[in-house]
């Protein structure tokens, strides 16, 4: 079961993105230029006031604890050097093409996903340098549907790269090699599961049993996503207000759907496993424990 063990209020509605720092603390943004660090009691310890025109379109942090965040008019990925008030440009995106989401490896390379009108890729860069592009696949065929939304992006722990394309309302998986690995549609495998059929002493049918009913009120459009120390995913069905679990080779393990999610949109997760939900139209936090 999984439970929520604080609810954090912030200044923030909609609560658009968050990053964990610690075990207590994440950064949030907003609909401003400032980027915030708060505590479980959604008391503000830090604040970055960034030269964005409306707002920073995301933010991560690096593994050395830096923050770094997206400027989706400037088209640049900017980087606080700790202790340090100074703004540094870190990366500066091919002409056309537009930062949106981010996310920072453990090996301490940043995933940019990005877009030129409908059309999305992913780049890795170490540095400033630019080291992978995730935009085909091993036939040239575009890896991610053409759309309006952006791609929500993480790394597991096996180097594969985890995108959530709402265009097509999947996750799509990429390993090392930038080959998709599986695509994975909110669809539970326990659903597509052989049915259980139980017959009577007599022979008699007495009932078939073929899983769980579908609980899902609109179409799988997939938010936030993060993985965990055990190469679990986690995705944001914020239409849905529940969050898929799957193992690293994208088979469904379990929702949360117990905890009164309310347009849960961004994901992370803590140094001991426990998930942060970014609740978009509340504005809240929530910091919860879950089991599998």
């Amino acid at each position: 079961m999984a439970r929520v063990i604080a609810d954090i209020p912030t200044e923030h509605k909609p609560l658009r993105r968050m990053v964990c720092v610690g075990e207590n603390e994440a950064w949030i943004i907003g609909s401003n230029k400032t980027i915030s660090r708060v505590d479980i009691h959604g008391c503000v310890k830090e604040t970055v006031v960034t030269n964005c025109r409306l707002w920073p379109d995301d933010i991560s942090v690096t593994n050395q604890g830096e923050l770094i965040y997206s400027d989706c008019n400037k088209r640049t990925v900017n980087i606080i050097r700790t202790g340090q008030c100074k703004i540094e440009i870190l990366i500066t995106t091919p002409w056309d093409w537009i930062p949106s989401r981010m996310h920072c490896t453990r090996s301490g390379d940043t995933l940019v996903s990005m877009f030129n009108g409908q059309k999305k890729k992913i780049i890795r860069y170490h540095g400033k340098k630019k080291m992978q592009v995730i935009e085909k696949d091993e036939h040239e065929k575009p890896i991610f549907e053409d759309g309006n939304f952006v791609l929500y992006l993480s790394e597991n722990n096996n180097g594969n790269v985890c995108a959530s394309d709402m265009n097509a309302g999947v996750l799509v998986a990429i390993d090392m090699e930038g080959r998709v690995r599986f695509r994975y549609d909110g669809t539970p495998v326990r659903k597509r599961a052989c049915a259980v059929t139980v017959v009577s002493q007599e022979g008699k049918l007495k009932f078939t049993y073929s899983g769980f009913p579908s609980t899902e009120k609109v179409s799988f459009k997939p938010y936030g996503i993060t993985t965990d120390s055990q190469g679990r995913i986690l995705i944001a069905d914020r239409d849905n207000n529940r969050i898929h679990i799957l193992d690293q080779d994208g088979h469904f393990l379990r929702y949360i759907d117990n905890c009164h999610l309310h347009s849960p949109q961004g994901l992370c997760v803590d140094t001991r496993d426990n998930l942060f939900v970014a609740e978009n139209g509340p504005g809240k936090v929530k910091k919860i424990q879950y089991y599998i």
